[in-house]
């Protein structure tokens, strides 16, 4: 073996300090060429251990053999100083068997102690492995160990200076914003992203990359970051407890800059939590809207502010000087518009109102079982309707020639269905009507048992009249044609209107209704008339008083005309339906459209228009004046009703909704939300009116919200967003909306209301029913604990602003929001 073969210092076990090289002597040719190390005198035991390490490295292998890894030799001196926290290389040679270089051997690199990671790989073609140590911030001694399989160890030792604290010299980019890759310059950083920990406004960020003067970190997403307006914010750098800070801009709120009038809805989910507000002085009015469909759902919310500084956006601030007070501003229009004189007397409102909402809680209660008896029985019907030869369009039109309708005189017996039974087809009661008037679309019949039997003819007269002459058209050209079923039950092309005291003796005031029972065969439900009916109360009293309608002859016929109108509707939507085969429309669809009906009867009475922004003094006046000015006589209810609902849906907008009555309240205001919501589509997505209401009717397959947003081709969230903020804006004085969406094109509500309030003062209470929450610029927290599907939160911002303003939408907990809600902003000044 060549000398000088075993140059280096080796670690033998046992003997301490290692052996000093010596020149090799062959002592044995005999031996194969073994030969032994020669050394200067030495102790017994080093002498025995240069014997081990000859005869292991000369004479037991055979040179011709495999080579194996053998020795681990350290090349980096050791102990090393450093700095805690940074980076030193380390470097070691792998030798064989022979004493020879060896390449390509696995280095298992690992920190022993003080914290840290190490990288190495193995060793290269002169035996050398290499490694980078990235101490931990530890100060002291710190230990990494070089290992290879079956060959050993080397042990370095690092005394780890203190670190010094982080300093930030920069940050880039120049704005932070939530998600983003940002760079932090410096000094005094671990070159180990773990050992680093950075804040953004507190909130912790993942450090990907490091090194002593540089660090890469992604910004934390926005849900993590507070709301707040743009600006500085500390950003931290803490390594091994020291810390160092500085301020950098950071932006979370999307900005939204509106001009007056503008507005931005907003619902995606991630967009919606928070929003900033320019510094430009504008007033504001925010609705947050709940688009779940399902009537039983509410949600809790907090809606929350915050101001930045003026210096942060430079735009001037406006004190809120105008416009005045909403109660002011009305008080002062109504002034100059209308003397006090005007005000009525609250006693027969007052009642007026109670008996309106008794109405309805009973005219409710009969719909549901209604509809509840087309969903069992409805799709069994085409059977039957096909037995009877629907599809002849001849024949049925024969058939109904041929059938002459009862005279004038005659009389007929009825089964009047049962509503305070359980089972309206079971336990009818009989009576007998008299003919009053016989026309050509509609029989009116009297019980001759009405206590002013033979009395009012004339008023029934009249019912029939208008039927014929404007009441039939308007329900075929807008819904359908309540006489679709007419060949399938009694063939006489006409409906029947029927009035006796047996409804005003009924539980629950119910006044009128129909029965979807009727238009099936008595196979199916005995009681059936097979016919189609108007079953109406009658008065009590002769009288020209006009709203006792519980009583007055002429406020029953007042409220009657309106009424006829309404459940006939009803009759051509089950009619329609079943002759499709179609499933039943949800109730609150149902009523709103009905309310349509009653709507379109005062176009032709009192002459307004479709989109005409009609006002209180063309459209309600005479509603209410009807006995102080004769011009209105006679004028029936008309839309009066309606703005009873809507203006109890409005004052209580958030625990309410056009959706329905909620379980378990007495809350039937969604007869007149249902009505607007229903009519703010018409106006805002149809190009024909009646074509529009019919395709709503007469769908057979979609009810409820799916039918509507088919029919408008709006999803329902963007519905609820515009319809109540245009309830609560519409003709605002002022407020010129850059959508028409937010506004009710065919009533000027603000016009109708503030006067009802004039002239009403105890039936409605505030010159406009929807009163906002009111929250200034500044820091505010407002808790909203109940805001139910279909509907919103109403809120007005304004007053001096300082700076960009924050608008966060947060769960009751002030965690991200509930999903169902959104955000819709307009700026109003």
């Amino acid at each position: 073996m060549p000398a000088g073969r075993l140059g280096a210092r080796a670690a033998i076990p046992g003997l301490a300090g290692g052996w000093e090289p010596a020149t090799l002597e062959r002592l044995d040719p005999s031996c194969g060429g073994c030969c032994m190390p020669v050394q200067r005198p030495a102790s017994y035991s080093t002498l025995l251990a240069l014997l081990v390490l000859g005869i292991a490295s000369a004479c037991g292998d055979d040179p011709g053999g495999p080579r194996t890894p053998a020795v681990v030799e350290p090349l980096t001196p050791s102990p090393i100083s450093a700095t805690a926290g940074t980076s030193v290389s380390l470097a070691v040679r792998v030798l064989d068997n022979r004493g020879d270089p060896m390449p390509g051997v696995a280095v298992n690199w690992t920190v022993i102690s003080g914290g840290g990671t190490i990288s190495g790989g193995a060793s290269g073609p002169d035996g050398r492995a290499e490694a980078v140590w990235v101490l931990g911030v530890q100060v002291g001694e710190q230990r990494a160990q070089a290992s290879v399989e079956g060959a050993g160890s080397t042990v370095f030792t690092v005394d780890a200076a203190p670190l010094t604290t982080p300093t930030i010299t920069s940050i880039a980019p120049a704005v932070l914003r939530p998600g983003i890759t940002a760079t932090i310059t410096g000094g005094g950083f671990a070159a180990n992203p773990a050992e680093n920990t950075v804040t953004v406004a507190g909130v912790a960020a993942a450090v990907t990359a490091a090194s002593p003067n540089e660090l890469t970190i992604t910004v934390p997403d926005a849900d993590r970051l507070p709301c707040r307006p743009t600006g500085p914010v500390p950003v931290v750098v803490t390594v091994a407890g020291a810390r160092g800070s500085i301020d950098h801009p950071l932006e979370v709120a999307t900005r939204r800059s509106l001009g007056p009038g503008e507005s931005v809805l907003i619902a995606d989910a991630s967009a919606v939590r928070c929003n900033e507000l320019p510094n430009d002085g504008g007033r504001y009015v925010i609705a947050v809207f709940n688009r779940s469909t399902v009537l039983s759902s509410t949600s809790a919310f907090r809606l929350r502010g915050a101001s930045g500084s003026a210096a942060a956006d430079q735009a001037p601030a406006i004190a809120d000087v105008a416009p005045p007070a909403a109660d002011a501003m009305v008080a002062a229009a109504l002034l100059a518009r209308q003397p006090a004189s005007h005000v009525l007397a609250s006693g027969p409102q007052e009642e007026l109102q109670r008996a309106l909402r008794e109405r309805g809680a009973a005219h409710e209660r009969m719909l549901a079982l209604n509809l509840d008896l087309l969903r069992r029985v409805g799709p069994r019907r085409p059977a039957a309707r096909d037995a009877a030869g629907v599809a002849a369009n001849a024949r049925i039109a024969a058939a109904v020639a041929a059938s002459a309708p009862p005279a004038v005189g005659d009389t007929v017996r009825f089964r009047i269905p049962n509503i305070d039974s359980a089972n309206l087809c079971q336990n009818p009661i009989e009576v007998v009507g008299r003919v009053v008037y016989s026309g050509t679309r509609a029989v009116v019949f009297e019980d001759v048992d009405a206590p002013l039997a033979g009395r009012i003819d004339s008023l029934y007269v009249k019912l029939g009249e208008e039927y014929d002459n404007t009441i039939h058209r308007i329900i075929t050209q807008y819904f359908g044609d309540p006489l679709k079923l007419d060949p399938a039950t009694d063939a006489n092309g006409r409906l029947y209107m029927l009035f006796s005291k047996v409804i005003n003796d009924f539980n629950g005031n119910v006044f009128a209704f129909v029965f979807s029972g009727d238009l099936f065969p008595r196979s199916q439900c005995s009681q059936s008339n097979q016919a189609e009916i108007f079953y109406g109360s009658v008065p009590t009293v002769l009288s020209d008083d006009p709203f006792d309608f519980n009583v007055s002859s002429n406020a029953w016929y007042r409220y009657t005309r309106g009424v006829l109108s309404h459940e006939v509707k009803h009759i051509a939507s089950f009619a329609e339906r079943i002759s499709r085969n179609g499933v039943a429309e949800e109730e609150w669809l149902e009523e709103g459209t009905a309310r349509i009906a009653e709507e379109l009867l005062m176009r032709e009475i009192l002459g307004f228009i479709w989109k005409g922004n009609t006002t209180y003094a063309v459209g309600m006046r005479c509603v209410i004046f009807v006995r102080q000015d004769p011009a209105c006589a006679g004028t029936p209810y008309g839309m009066w009703s309606a703005f009873v609902g809507l203006g109890d849906y409005l004052e209580q907008n958030e625990t309410s909704t056009p959706l329905g009555r909620p379980e378990g309240t007495e809350d039937f205001s969604f007869y007149g939300s249902a009505w607007a919501l229903v009519r703010w589509a018409v106006d805002h997505t149809a190009s024909d009116e009646a074509a529009f209401l019919r395709a709503l009717t007469q769908q057979s397959s979609l009810r409820g919200v799916a039918n509507l947003e088919a029919q408008t081709g709006l999803s329902f969230g963007e519905m609820v967003a515009d319809y109540v903020l245009a309830l609560a804006l519409d003709d605002r004085p002022g407020f010129d909306p850059a959508r028409s969406r937010l506004r009710m094109l065919s009533w000027n509500l603000y016009d109708m209301f503030t006067n009802l309030h004039e002239v009403q003062p105890h039936a409605f209470p505030h010159p406009y029913p929807l009163v906002p929450r009111a929250i200034t610029f500044g820091d505010f927290d407002v808790s909203v604990p109940t805001l139910r599907a279909g509907t919103a939160s109403i809120f007005e911002l304004s007053g001096a602003q300082t700076g960009p303003q924050t608008i966060e939408l947060a769960s009751a907990s002030g965690g991200a929001p509930p999903t169902t809600l959104g955000l819709h902003i307009v700026r109003v000044q």
